[in-house]
């Protein structure tokens, strides 16, 4: 699940253009990871920046959204 994104635009691209997106993991601290991300089309990188997440129990989660879902 996404807690946060932090993404910097740094050029335009054209449509029809190439592009290629890489995430690397920056960090793991318990239930929290944070991954460093960047887009590139054939001449320039186009994007960059952060992105943190969470790991989950799904059946929590979703047992959370349906008690939300029917007012309880």
């Amino acid at each position: 699940m996404g807690t946060a994104i932090n993404v910097e635009h740094r050029a335009a691209s054209g449509v029809g253009a190439n592009i290629r997106a890489e995430a690397q993991l920056e960090s793991f601290d318990g239930r929290f990871y944070v991954l460093r991300v960047a887009a590139r089309d054939d001449a320039q990188e186009i994007g960059r920046g952060t992105v943190t997440r969470a790991v989950i129990s799904v059946g929590k989660f979703l047992q959370r959204v349906n008690t939300k879902r029917n007012g309880s």
